[in-house]
């Protein structure tokens, strides 16, 4: 079992510099709705939510039986300090829509992440708890609360008999009651790493059995001009959710290459995967300037795994041959995306928003890495990736959007009316780079690429809006 290998993963680890090339209760039940889109192969699109509201963030996973599920924020109206969303979850299986359901209502939309256990149950994972109470070993400072940290804390919520939604706290504040003891080998300094009450920022959840293991940010106070989000820092809980028994550890610790212009700012954009022989691995980017966004805030790409026994291996920068400041590398856009396969190993997709060049490196264990290898690269397009295995040719896949064949559009806002405005997916053949599925349109936000046991491919977008027009959940479905 996976689990057993998780024992060993409860040291902090420190960041090397190394050299390379280089997923994502209750309700009420309705029909499909929506039909067939010309010159697609006769993709059928579902919509699972034709009333949310607002362009925020969505995550996808396929569970057993095929179930397919969404999560995603919804404008649900004014706050304290901006708008409350709710988080939604909606489920799709065998042409039924189940749902919305509403997990919980927050202020801050910093990430979601969804799983299935074994037996269809699903788990959330998000930025929730209560707001910024932090009391902690900190030399005196001791903010009593925080009028923006609505929601301060890593969570975890699970549904209930009766449709609800229970929350569990898998971590309440920077030292996880001690758990984090001082580190040598790393950059940052244990007082750094055990100060503040601001985490659970850019979550990524997997299971096994009924344990959740769950990767997050830790932005300390989540204040100051920049040095909150530079030092910040990749932590993980683990645990079960219902008997809320948490253990703690650092995923992602340090810079790699520790200089006197390095700068941390790890956590962004987190993906968390089962890797060979019950590993795990990580993939992020790092935010320097804020908490980041759905689309904005990340830099650089860096792996990091655990080996067989549990202990984390070193990090690498997959995408770069040195250890360069993120100051100088490429915006990620939505951040980088994972999969892996014992087939594949480790295959990741990540655009350059920079220059809107969509990368693709591959690794068979995670230690040596593959030259780059560009997936697209013309006009503004390769926006949103997203990865998987095609189950059946087991042929990597990526999901993106294509705003426009002109260069420098800047946003989902810029591609209405666009004609050339699509959605494709393009899988790695052994003669390159093909498409597979192409849609025309110019609304496909945030495209999450999932396959069913059939081989057949799923893909949950939100139909971008502007103004106060709805943005509905949907699901393309080939048939």
């Amino acid at each position: 079992m996976k689990i057993r290998l998780l024992l060993g993963l409860l040291p902090a680890i420190g960041m090397a510099c190394s050299s390379g090339g280089h997923n994502d209760g209750g309700g009420t039940t309705g029909g499909t709705t929506g039909g067939t889109d010309g010159g697609d192969g006769g993709l059928v699109t579902v919509t699972l939510d034709p009333s949310a509201q607002g362009n925020s963030y969505l995550a996808m996973a396929v569970g057993p039986n095929d179930k397919v599920g969404v999560v995603y924020f919804s404008t649900v109206g004014n706050g304290a300090t901006g708008y409350n969303y709710a988080i939604n979850y909606v489920a799709y299986q065998n042409g039924t829509v189940t749902g919305p359901s509403t997990v919980r209502v927050v202020q801050r939309t910093l990430g979601l992440t969804l799983a299935y256990q074994a037996d269809g149950t699903p788990y959330v994972g998000y930025l929730g708890g209560a707001n910024y109470t932090y009391n902690g070993p900190d030399g005196g400072m001791t903010p009593t609360g925080s009028t923006y940290w609505l929601e301060s804390q890593a969570a975890i919520a699970y549904p209930l008999p009766d449709g609800g939604w229970e929350e569990s706290i898998c971590m309440q504040d920077s030292t996880a009651g001690g758990a984090f003891m001082p580190t040598s080998g790393i950059c940052t300094s244990p007082a750094l790493m055990n100060r503040g009450a601001v985490v659970g920022l850019w979550p990524s959840l997997v299971l096994d059995g009924g344990t959740a293991v769950m990767v997050f940010r830790d932005v300390h106070d989540g204040q100051y001009p920049i040095q909150d989000w530079e030092a910040s820092a990749g932590k993980m809980c683990l645990g079960s959710p219902s008997a809320r028994n948490w253990s703690w550890t650092v995923a992602v610790g340090d810079e790699v290459c520790c200089g006197s212009d390095a700068h941390e700012a790890f956590g962004g954009h987190n993906q968390l995967v089962w890797g060979p022989g019950g590993s795990l691995a990580v993939i992020s980017d790092q935010m320097q300037n804020d908490q980041g966004s759905d689309t904005t805030g990340g830099h650089h790409v860096f792996f990091t795994m655990t080996d067989a026994n549990g202990s984390w291996q070193k990090a690498v920068s997959p995408l770069s041959s040195s250890c360069t400041s993120l100051v100088s590398d490429f915006k990620t856009q939505t951040g980088p995306t994972m999969a892996y396969t014992p087939g594949t190993g480790f295959v990741v997709a990540v655009v350059n928003e920079d220059t809107d060049d969509l990368q693709y490196v591959s690794s068979p264990d995670g230690v040596s890495w593959g030259q780059i290898e560009h997936v697209y690269n013309q006009g503004s397009g390769g926006w949103y990736p997203t990865i998987q295995v095609d189950p059946l040719s087991q042929n990597p896949a990526v999901a993106f959007f294509v705003c426009s064949l002109q260069p420098s559009k800047a946003s989902a806002y810029d591609c209405f009316g666009d004609p050339d405005a699509h959605l494709a997916i393009k899988e790695r053949t052994p003669s390159g780079w093909e498409d597979v599925i192409d849609v025309a349109g110019d609304k496909f936000y945030l495209p999450k690429l999932g396959y069913l046991s059939t081989g057949k491919a799923v893909v949950a977008y939100r139909d971008y809006a502007s103004g106060s027009a709805p943005s509905p959940i949907k699901l393309i479905v080939q048939p």
